[in-house]
């Protein structure tokens, strides 16, 4: 997903098969629905795709990395292969990476070069560890920059540059610490420790990584800053709660976006209280005026046992978006809420109503938002013991929502996409199939 100062993209999201759409929740002209190009199916080697993963590059090419294993005892644990998309094309055919005994890919993100930053576990007996390089455009590998025991997560920037974040060992204090790694141009640069919280982590303009997180106790949420070549991280913004239990807001879920030029979005998501029901609220961050007041989103009454989910967000420019979804009134079914950010200005939509008497097992939201405006938004939704993924896309006043799965046909797995001149979705489906849409304008 790309919030402004990331690529637009957006994770663990799936799409089939586009049927149909309507123009759900609130009154007004029906908008042309966007119209997505054909199934393509990614091509597979002999087996099935697993555990795909996608990115997307700024001219628009797509590609798609997965794993697949083979049913005889004797091969390697693994293998990892990779197709391309070029904008307005087909997939080519797979290439696999040139490296043995790889149990799964943890995280893929676009590099400089064209190709990949890849972080993978080598499963062989004399390793057995976390690694992260470079898979060239050209197929070739680079050196194993990053080892370690624990996973890295991977983020990148739109001019390349790359955070990497792992865990660290437990302290004498009894807390965690994150490890946070940091290239632009050249080589690795380590951060230095910050503790561990439930935190994100996001490169930014003018070469510097963001976070935002809360403490253990939930009761502080802060926004820090760290800048390659200093010793410390630098608090941008805070917020502290009242410990007192009766009157403890729960910091339950954030996410941050930055829009360039010192500007910064922030979203997070509240408990229910005594006295007050679950809450959204953003706090933005202007180039020139500094923070603003938190705004309150959605604040569902108290005693009521609603809830609302952890936020996401988008950020390009002055522009911004928050989505996030609520449990509606009769307690069966969830609202699915977009907030659109212009400047000072505020406005907000309950994009759809869901309600069956299944309930909800699971949700799954995401948004991404491109400077011209349009938005892309995206919610994997499961009734029941079924599932469906529902899509918006358009300018902020003439979104159209298209069903995309209307079964239980999507499987973990896949990236949908907004960047100049296109917006696509690569998707794992049943039976191991891996497809994608695209519409490019």
């Amino acid at each position: 997903m790309t919030r402004c100062g990331r690529p637009l993209w957006l994770g663990g999201l799936s799409l089939a098969l586009v049927l149909s759409w309507a123009l759900v929740g609130g009154a007004g002209a029906v908008a042309q629905a966007p119209t997505w190009g054909q199934e393509q199916e990614v091509p597979p080697e002999s087996g099935a795709h697993v555990e795909p993963l996608a990115v997307a590059f700024p001219d628009g090419t797509l590609v798609a990395v997965w794993t697949f294993y083979d049913d005889r005892p004797e091969d390697p644990p693994g293998v990892v292969l990779r197709s391309t998309r070029p904008p307005g094309g087909d997939w080519g055919d797979p290439v696999t990476f040139p490296v043995r005994d790889v149990e799964r890919v943890n995280a893929v993100v676009a590099s400089r070069d064209g190709g990949l930053e890849i972080s993978y576990n080598d499963a062989s007996i004399s390793k057995k560890t976390e690694q992260v390089r470079t898979w060239r455009a050209d197929g070739s590998v680079g050196d194993v920059t990053l080892t370690n025991n624990r996973s890295f997560d991977l983020k990148v920037d739109a001019e390349g540059d790359v955070v990497a974040t792992r865990l660290g060992r437990l302290r004498a204090d009894g807390t965690h610490h994150r490890v946070v790694y940091y290239r632009a141009a050249g080589a690795w640069q380590r951060a230095p420790d910050i503790t561990a919280q439930r935190d994100v982590y996001v490169p930014g303009p003018g070469d510097s990584v963001w976070m935002a997180g809360y403490d253990n106790d939930q009761t502080r949420i802060r926004v820090k800053r760290w800048r390659p070549g200093t010793r410390s991280w630098k608090l941008e913004w805070s917020r502290d709660y009242d410990r007192r239990p009766q009157y403890k807001p729960y910091v339950q879920g954030l996410d941050l976006a930055l829009g360039g030029k010192g500007r910064a979005l922030l979203a997070f998501q509240q408990r229910e209280v005594r006295g007050k029901g679950a809450s959204v609220r953003v706090v933005r961050r202007d180039g020139r005026s500094g923070w603003s007041k938190p705004v309150v989103l959605e604040q569902l009454p108290a005693g009521k046992h609603r809830q609302v989910s952890a936020p996401v967000v988008a950020a390009v420019g002055d522009l911004g978006a928050v989505a996030w979804s609520s449990t509606n009134s009769d307690r069966a079914g969830r609202d699915v809420n977009l907030a659109w950010l212009d400047g000072g200005a505020v406005e907000r939509r309950t994009l759809e109503v869901t309600r069956t008497s299944k309930g909800h097992h699971g949700v799954s939201l995401d948004v991404g938002l491109r400077a011209d405006g349009d938005l892309l938004l995206t919610y994997l939704q499961q009734p029941g013991s079924g599932q469906r993924l529902v899509a918006w896309a358009g300018a902020w006043d003439a979104l159209v929502p298209t069903v995309l799965v209307p079964d239980a046909s999507v499987v973990r797995g896949g990236s949908a996409f907004l960047v100049p001149g296109l917006a696509a979705v690569v998707s794992g489906t049943s039976g191991g199939r891996l497809v994608s849409f695209a519409r490019e304008d």
